[in-house]
């Protein structure tokens, strides 16, 4: 149970947002690898033939792990907070932390295998950056994901330049879930150009605009761009339609359709 969190909880209800229960809850929610064995079926494969060695085994096939941050029931108690006004107040202080943190789990799935530049499973884990029912909040991890989101909305609603410096911030980092945070964003608020967020979406040789793990928000986007864009940048996204995915999407082995 994270009685730690209920007891900020209750402080921060009491105090508002000190120095040190800012520490505090920063510390708390500080991202963790928990490591355990893996299950195995065999020490040989279905083939029957013995298993590869360590030194070519991936990480997951060495050791089970997860993202777990400093306490649990996170989702529970920031659900109940999302009630209050004085947390919304201290949102815009705490956003360039909560991204930092978010920052902080994805880099430690990169070094265990779990995260690339263009690939990051977050999706997965939450399906959507808006609130949404297909968002199962399995993973305390991901309050993360929230709690950025949450704390953008509310320091644009009061501070359009350091929503957008953040923003700027965001899409400077390699992994899906911060271009899907941007998406969003996008989507959201009425801070960006139908220009600017559509460039956002036809960067890397349009790879954010194609791939699963962007597919929702990009998608949201893309509704909310398709009435308001001028003809040259509505000329810009048919010509990225029928361009098509990249190639290297695709497996090495396929031929092109001439």
């Amino acid at each position: 149970m994270g009685y730690e969190l209920y007891d900020w909880q209750a402080r921060f209800s009491r105090e508002g947002l000190t120095y040190g229960l800012r520490l505090e809850l920063l510390e708390l929610l500080k991202p963790h690898v928990k490591i355990k064995s893996p299950f195995r079926m065999s020490d040989r494969d279905e083939l029957g033939e013995q298993a590869k060695t360590i030194d070519s085994t991936p990480i997951k096939g060495l050791v089970d792990w997860e993202i777990v941050l400093g306490t649990s029931d996170v989702h529970d108690i920031f659900g109940t907070l999302r009630q209050s006004t004085t947390w919304h107040d201290v949102l815009p202080i705490l956003l360039p932390s909560f991204t930092s943190l978010l920052l902080d789990a994805l880099d430690l799935m990169r070094q265990l295998d779990g995260a690339t530049d263009r690939s990051d499973g977050s999706y997965w884990h939450q399906p959507s950056i808006a609130e949404h029912p297909q968002n199962q909040k399995f993973r305390d991890w991901t309050a993360l994901i929230d709690l950025t989101r949450d704390a953008f909305m509310a320091t644009a609603k009061v501070n359009s330049n350091r929503a957008n410096a953040e923003v700027e911030r965001w899409l400077s980092y390699p992994y899906p879930v911060f271009r899907r945070l941007a998406f969003h964003a996008a989507t959201a608020s009425g801070l960006f150009a139908p220009d600017v967020s559509l460039r956002w979406l036809l960067e890397d040789d349009y790879w954010w605009l194609w791939s699963v793990e962007t597919e929702r928000e990009a998608l949201r986007l893309l509704v909310k761009l398709a009435p308001i864009l001028s003809v040259e940048d509505e000329t810009s996204l048919l010509s990225a339609l029928l361009r098509g995915p990249p190639r290297e999407m695709f497996l090495p082995i396929l031929n092109p359709i001439d």
